[in-house]
């Protein structure tokens, strides 16, 4: 016989439940390779600005008072900060938590807006305790996929990038090509992974170790980069379309965002 207790556990149960917002996982270096601006700032009540649609679409605006600025373009005390909030849409980002605590903010420029940010992943936005990592990761290379406007990436020709937030860094973890094959310089480290996540297993000899101790100089205005053919140095032949996922830098941990190429 049913009891109480367990007629309202199962109605729990049978209830549908609101599903967590899901982000993958990004390393401080990732973020901040995409960064354009980096503060230690406060948040301001945000203007609510509703779309007139059937759903409820709400654009805020908020201003980021700037205590101190990390890198990036000068800013005067203060930067612009948007996001959109759909209602009922789990996976998404709201600032509105973060209103009044101080904390580090690793932003965007708006697409298309000028003098606005964005900040669309949870690890865009950091605790205080973690200044000393930021300024340390700031004075180092930061690894990214060059992405040109309107191009979907592809694996015939990426454009592996190094840029930094310093006027000059020597950097002596980098990829080169000779002869079709990518070499490897320093402790430099690149994985492409299938869509079941696995890592795939290069070609013989097509991704070799540099033995070496060559560098580049990178500057502020000119990254470092290289043009690379993945197809040389992976199986990537499929009987069906297959998305794969590339990332590469110093460690899992200190590397690019993972891209997604086909």
């Amino acid at each position: 016989m049913w009891t109480v207790r367990a007629i309202l556990l199962l109605s729990l149960l049978i209830l549908p439940q609101p599903v967590a917002a899901s982000f993958a996982e990004m390393p401080l270096s990732a973020v901040l390779a995409q960064a354009e601006l980096v503060v230690v700032g406060t948040l301001q009540a945000p203007d609510a600005l509703p779309r007139p649609t059937g759903r409820t679409i709400t654009d805020f605006r908020g201003t980021i008072v700037v205590h101190r600025q990390l890198a990036g373009p000068p800013v005067k005390g203060r930067c612009v900060l948007t996001w959109t909030v759909v209602q009922g849409l789990s996976s998404q980002i709201d600032h509105r938590a973060a209103v009044g605590q101080k904390g580090i903010w690793l932003l965007q420029r708006q697409p298309g807006v000028s003098g606005r940010y964005v900040a669309d992943h949870p690890a865009c936005v950091r605790p205080m305790s973690e200044v000393a990592a930021v300024e340390a990761a700031i004075k180092g290379p930061l690894f990214l996929v060059h992405t040109p406007p309107g191009k979907e990436l592809r694996a015939c020709c990426l454009t592996l990038e190094i840029r930094t937030f310093l006027p000059r860094l020597e950097v002596r973890d980098f990829v080169s090509t000779a002869r079709g094959k990518l070499q490897l310089h320093g402790r430099t480290w690149l994985e492409v992974q299938g869509q079941n996540g696995k890592p795939l297993a290069p070609r013989p000899g097509r991704i070799v170790r540099a033995a070496d101790a060559a560098s580049v100089v990178v500057t502020r205005e000119r990254p470092h980069r290289v043009e690379v053919d993945l197809r040389r140095a992976f199986d990537l032949r499929r009987g069906f379309r297959e998305v794969f996922h590339l990332a590469w830098g110093v460690s899992p941990r200190q590397r690019s965002p993972s891209y997604s190429f086909q």
